[in-house]
C-alpha cells in the first residue's frame, strides 16, 4: 500500500494497494482526490474509488472508476466509468462512461 500526494498541502494525492496472487492476478485499488485551490476552502472536490485487475487465468483486464462526494463549487458531481479487455478465445472490448445505452447487451461483466 501506498498514498502518494501533489504538492503542499497535497492538491492530490492517491492512496493505492497492490494485490499480487502468486501464481497469477494483480490487483489495484484505491482512492484519488483532488481538492483545488486547498482542502478546507476546496472549490473543485474531486473523489474518486477506483479497482482493477489483470487476470490472467480469464486473460482480461478490468478497470472501473466511481465518483463520490465530488463537487464544482455547491453542484454535485457523479459518475462511473468501467473498461474491460479481454484478449482470450472471445476477445472484447468494452468502454462505458456512464452508462450503456438500453438497446446495448454487453458481455458479462466484473463490476456492475
Amino acid at each position: 500500500m501506498a498514498k502518494v500526494g501533489w504538492g503542499t498541502p497535497p492538491l492530490i494525492s492517491v492512496s493505492l494497494g497492490v494485490i499480487i496472487e502468486i501464481p497469477g492476478n494483480i490487483a489495484i485499488l484505491g482512492v484519488i482526490k483532488v481538492a483545488l485551490p486547498t482542502e478546507d476552502e476546496a472549490i473543485l472536490l474531486l473523489q474518486v474509488n477506483f479497482a482493477g485487475a489483470i487476470e490472467f487465468d480469464k486473460r482480461r483486464l478490468y478497470f472501473f472508476a466511481s465518483l463520490y462526494h465530488s463537487r464544482v463549487l455547491t453542484i454535485t458531481i457523479a459518475g462511473e466509468l468501467g473498461l474491460l479487455v479481454a484478449f482470450g478465445d472471445q476477445p472484447d472490448f468494452v468502454l462505458s462512461v456512464g452508462g450503456f445505452h438500453p438497446a446495448f447487451k454487453p458481455p458479462p461483466l466484473p463490476f456492475p
